[in-house]
């Protein structure tokens, strides 16, 4: 092998090396879909490979977020009484058979035995923390009985363990943080500042009026370009010349900087965590893209977090280096700068004494919790007090998260619990009544279905079904009057057909019309959104204009339902509506489904959701969107079976795929018979309004026209109830409220652009039960649970079922993931305020003019004033099948191992076939009957 392709093969190596560290290092980020199709997602999803409380434990280590929420707000849910005392004890007695090795020990103080449990119980309601050294002497100045605290520190034996500050240095810090903490200088800030000017210049996707130019070449070709003509960011001395001279290979000029820098090898993966996560959502986000390699904007304009890093670590290399020759006069590289704290750290000071006031002050503290006198507490043995000592530094406030949680949900799981008791005989085989219902209908299995569902069963006769609202059929469609396509299906799975939504024959004469009307009115925006983007436009525009958009500024802001009613109906006056239908069978351009895909999309959705036989006349298959006004987080409110948009079109092709004759045919043939007389319709609920659309009824039969317009009656009466249950937990809203004016309030919220909660979403979302509706029907789950209907009995391989479990329950794990964390930190796992989003590029959000891309939930969505409304607790998944079943499709499929294995979600099965009905899946230990677990009821 000649020298230059040895040189060739050793920078190939280099290269793959390079990569496999930062996709390493990269799993401490997430996947951020952008905004217009939000994707509820778990914002430490790679973590899931480690179980629940150790991901967060390393989530909050390289991305600083919460994964609990704080001690004091679980202290509160005690004195509320959500957290029950015996579901805190059961808690505590776990977590010491799990951890503790003298479980048995007990202390005498005064004559009274106290155990460990008592110890431990006492520091998680009380917080028995002492305060930091420098001023725990203070303190004790202050409390009345300082001088038995100061007698008491005197019989104590502390051993102090000096702190070696160098540790953090590149494991937990960088050294542009460091420089910060040393220095008082803010090069963290300085960093992410640039970064975030070339983030969102490279990846706007239309938003700005002047594109990045360059963008072509890549992030970091662009970058170095560009930057190198730019006069001294950051205050980077001769930065045009250290710029152009980097090598023009991203992966090169990362190894450039990382050496250096001169991180050790053993340290590099953890260093480039921290890179990553320093501004963890734009990174998220490249983290997506970079793995899309059909997605538009990455193809023209790649983009990679090698890339990402390489242009970061040369403005940390720089800065560092900079600072501490400027302020230290030594090198800013790793070596130098540890040797520099060594050399600085001194002998530890004499902090013995106030280590020994903290001990005393805590002990004094628990003593009061236990109720035991100080009298007594004084005559305690020293090894008596060491061992409570122990017992609180074995547990630290920092780990009573995992203790709370678990008391936390072991409330909502015995309520779930205790309610399906109470419907479990209607469930048993053969006592389920099968009366022609009147209408069946089909939601999305979304939590905020099932209030309706319940409302519209209480109303009259009506069988309701839940289905994951892409209703089995993975759709990139585009709609009439759009230029993109929508992929109408989950994030986990790509589209497999495509449709478009077309006018029917019987308006064609009308089409040419509507088309060049649609096309004025696009025109006209465009050209006035250009216009207030030039620089002396907007000051004609506001002579002009500005009397017209005042008007409707004012009438938007104080009359939203007028105004949306007005705008609604001169859309209509300017381009006529037209009817439509879906493309449902394949033709030459590809578009559509073949027959055969058509019978076995129906045939197998059918099977899954247990409609087999005794159809009511009307089937209507519901999907479900949301209306707001400005309100970026819109996708976030629509159907995330769909991929963040509206179910509509996935309805409108089922339904009429299920009407064709050859798939009636091919179905009967098959053991399922639909009458002649059903007819199934595309509708879509607005769960906003609770507004449910029917859809295509031009081919409805005349004889089922009574049918729908009772449907429609029935519909409009369980919106109303529907509206009334939802709106008094809104915010701003009375408790004492008629459903008249709770109909007001809820199109109020849909249509005032100043509403930050038009609706509470998925919030609130706990459970998610697979099994028949007769399960659950008459039970209130207050829009807690996702419902996905399953009849184990038609479904003997559990193929059907291995479906839901790999699919819709994923994506509900995903769901309740990102609600979860965004409720334990807002801040860091959230989007924070509403109050102070920005769009950037229109593919997310930040907060005010330049922050890090905020790829969570805001707070608006998670708490209600001081108080949390969604509960962050861990999916509790039930499964109405026979538990070998359900153990059989775990051990098979990875992904459930793990999040069962790992604790990320809680499972149970009601298994008809067992005398107890109802088991609680264990890791390593497999079912185990609820009786036998810390949920007895």
């Amino acid at each position: 092998m000649t020298s230059m392709k040895m040189q060739e093969h050793q920078q190939q190596i280099n290269v793959q090396e390079l990569q496999e560290l930062v996709n390493r290092a990269s799993m401490v980020i997430a996947h951020y879909w952008p905004m217009t199709t939000f994707v509820h997602h778990n914002p430490i999803r790679s973590l899931e490979t480690l179980p629940f409380h150790e991901a967060v434990r390393v989530a909050r280590r390289f991305i600083g977020g919460r994964g609990y929420l704080s001690n004091e707000m679980y202290r509160q849910l005690v004195k509320s009484g959500r957290i029950a005392s015996q579901h805190l004890d059961a808690s505590v007695q776990s977590y010491i058979q799990a951890f503790a090795q003298d479980q048995d020990r007990e202390v005498e103080l005064g004559g009274r035995m106290v155990n460990h449990f008592e110890v431990v119980r006492a520091h998680l309601l009380e917080g028995i923390t002492a305060p930091s050294d420098e001023t725990i002497p203070a303190l004790i100045n202050r409390i009345p009985n300082g001088a038995a605290v100061r007698s008491l520190a005197q019989r104590l034996s502390i051993k102090v363990e000096p702190r070696d500050e160098t540790g953090a240095i590149a494991r937990n810090i960088t050294l542009a943080a460091w420089c910060d903490q040393a220095m008082n200088t803010q090069l963290v800030w300085q960093i992410d500042r640039e970064i975030i000017k070339w983030c969102e210049a490279f990846m706007d996707e239309g938003q700005a009026s002047w594109p990045m130019p360059e963008r072509e070449k890549g992030f970091y070709a662009a970058w170095k370009s560009l930057a190198a003509q730019e006069w001294s960011p950051c205050g980077i001395v001769d930065s045009g010349k250290k710029i152009r001279t980097l090598p023009t290979s991203p992966e090169e000029a990362l190894v450039e900087h990382l050496n250096a820098l001169r991180i050790p090898p053993e340290l590099r993966q953890d260093y480039l965590s921290l890179q990553l996560t320093a501004l963890y959502g734009w990174t998220s986000f490249i983290n997506w893209r970079s793995e899309q390699s059909q997605y538009d904007w990455q193809t023209a304009y790649p983009i990679d977090l090698i890339q990402y890093l390489a242009v970061r670590l040369f403005y940390e290399r720089e800065l560092v280096d900079q600072t501490c020759q400027a302020e230290l006069g030594i090198e800013g590289n790793f070596n130098v700068i540890v040797s520099y704290i060594r050399s600085q750290q001194d002998a530890a000071p004499n902090v013995a004494e106030n280590a020994r006031l903290a001990a005393a002050w805590r002990l004094t503290r628990l003593a009061d919790a236990l109720q035991v006198s100080q009298k007594n507490l004084e005559a305690a043995a020293a090894d008596q007090l060491q061992q409570l000592l122990d017992w609180l530094d074995d547990f630290p406030e920092s780990e009573h998260g995992p203790v709370w949680l678990d008391a936390y949900e072991a409330g909502y799981q015995e309520d779930l619990i205790s309610k399906l008791r109470t419907t479990i005989s209607k469930t048993e085989v053969g006592t389920v009544q099968t009366t022609r219902p009147l209408a069946q209908l089909m939601f999305c299995i979304d939590v905020r279905s099932e209030p309706f569902r319940r409302h519209l069963e209480a109303v009259g006769n009506y069988e309701t079904i839940g289905f994951a609202g892409f209703f089995g059929i993975p759709i990139s469609c585009r709609a009439l009057d759009q230029y993109h396509e929508t992929a109408q299906c989950p994030a986990i799975l790509e589209p497999k057909y495509t449709v478009h939504e077309v006018v029917r024959e019987s308006h064609s004469e009308r089409q040419a019309r509507h088309d060049a009307r649609n096309k004025l009115v696009h025109i006209f925006h465009e050209v006035l959104y250009d216009l207030k983007n030039y620089v002396f436009t907007p000051y004609i525009m506001v002579e002009a204009l500005g009397w017209f958009f005042g008007a409707v500024m004012v009438e938007r802001t104080i009359f939203p339902g007028a105004y949306r009613r007005w705008r609604e109906r001169l859309q209509k006056a300017v381009v006529p509506p037209v009817a439509t239908k879906m493309t449902a069978d394949k033709d030459d351009t590809g578009r559509g489904l073949s027959q055969e895909e058509q019978n076995a999309s129906i045939e197998t959705a059918l099977r899954t959701m247990g409609l087999t036989e005794n159809f009511a006349r009307l089937v209507v298959v519901a999907g479900h969107t949301s209306q707001s006004d400005n309100n970026p987080y819109e996708a976030a409110l629509n159907c995330g079976a769909c991929g963040g948009n509206s179910g509509e079109p996935n309805a409108r092709l089922f339904a009429a795929i299920a009407n064709k004759p050859q798939v009636r045919e091919y179905l009967a043939e098959n053991g399922i018979v639909i009458p002649e007389d059903t007819h199934f319709i595309g509708a879509v609920h607005n769960t906003t309004t609770d507004a449910v659309d029917l859809y295509d009824l031009e081919d409805l039969p005349d004889t089922h026209r009574e049918d729908v317009e009772r449907l429609k009656a029935d519909l409009q009466k369980a919106a109303v109830q529907n509206n009334h249950e939802r709106c008094i937990r809104l915010p701003g809203v009375g408790k004492e409220l008629s459903p008249t004016r709770a109909v007001h309030e809820v199109r109020r919220r849909s249509g005032d652009w100043s509403e930050t909660r038009p609706e509470w979403g998925l919030s609130g979302n706990a459970s998610f039960i697979i099994g028949r509706r007769s399960l659950t029907q008459d039970l209130n789950l207050e829009g807690r649970a996702f419902l996905n209907s399953h009849d184990y009995r038609l479904d003997p391989t559990g193929a059907l079922l291995e479906g839901i479990l790999m699919g819709p329950m994923v994506v509900g794990q995903w769901i309740n993931a990102e609600h979860y964390f965004s409720a334990t930190d807002p801040d860091i796992y959230g989007s924070g305020s509403k109050i102070y989003h920005n769009v950037v590029g229109r593919v997310g959000i930040m907060s005010g003019p330049q922050s890090d891309l905020r790829t969570g939930l805001p707070i608006q969505s998670m708490a209600k004033g001081d108080l949390t409304y969604h509960e962050p607790v861990r999916l509790f998944v039930v499964v109405e099948a026979p538990r070998q079943r359900i153990l059989d499709i775990v051990e098979r499929q990875p992904i459930l191992k793990q999040l069962c294995d790992n604790e990320w979600i809680h499972l149970m099965a009601i298994d008809h076939e067992s005398d107890q009905k109802f088991y609680l899946y264990r890791a390593k230990q497999g079912w185990i009957d609820v009786e036998s677990s810390s949920l007895r009821l």
